[in-house]
């Protein structure tokens, strides 16, 4: 997917940078905080955009044979919102030097995934896809489960923080798509399709000023830091 893209060519530059703290521990949980929040501020919006104006994006991009598969293209949305968590996470233990403790990480998982696979291999498409998501979940704890033995940032601590942006998504994909249902008959696809743009990802930046104002700050520190290496 072209997220996997985006998180690895992340991954290619904060893993140098993240590398600078490795005997540094609050710096590096520092650090790797702000980087996730940053990721999840970025992602979160972009999967919430394409599922709320699904369909008609589908309809612009596909035309009406594909509205089908919408419900597909949104839980599969759903299971990838936490692979920032889980690429990074293993990037912090790439810092630490733990080549043994990932190759163990990705045999747990792959060990989990088949056996849940194999349990709704049956039920169809859509028991699959929920598999996918609640797969994405047990990821989430296995890798956080390890990684909160190297830094000071829990498995509950990450959560937190996600959870904190991600219902702000949650509720702007309800109203965006209660918009494109409504309007879509009334505007055309790609008046909805812009017009949502807008609304929907200025919605998002206002709300998350709004109730999580930190961690833009923890943006700018990023940023600065950043340069700071690089200068």
């Amino acid at each position: 997917m072209p997220v996997d893209n985006i998180i690895s060519a992340v991954g290619n530059v904060t893993l140098p940078y993240l590398s600078n703290f490795q005997n540094d521990e609050i710096k590096l949980t520092k650090s790797y905080k702000n980087i996730i929040i940053v990721m999840l501020l970025i992602l979160c919006p972009i999967l919430c955009y394409l599922s709320a104006f699904a369909y008609p994006l589908f309809e612009v991009l596909f035309t009406k044979k594909w509205l089908e598969a919408v419900p597909y293209f949104r839980i599969i949305n759903l299971a990838t919102v936490l692979l920032p968590l889980h690429y990074l996470n293993l990037e912090i233990l790439k810092v630490k030097g733990l080549p043994n403790i990932i190759v163990k990480i990705q045999f747990i998982k792959k060990i989990i995934s088949v056996v849940l696979i194999f349990l709704v291999l049956y039920f169809g498409i859509f028991a699959l896809l929920w598999i996918r998501v609640l797969i994405s979940v047990m990821e989430f704890i296995v890798n956080t489960h390890y990684t909160s033995k190297y830094i000071s940032y829990s498995s509950a601590d990450q959560f937190k923080d996600f959870l904190s942006i991600f219902w702000i998504a949650i509720f702007t994909f309800l109203l965006g798509s209660t918009f494109s249902y409504y309007l879509v008959p009334t505007l055309g696809n790609v008046a909805v399709l812009c017009i949502g743009f807008i609304l929907l990802f200025g919605l998002n930046i206002l709300l998350n000023y709004w109730f999580n104002k930190a961690k833009f700050d923890m943006i700018k520190d990023l940023v600065k830091n950043l340069r700071t290496k690089i200068n």
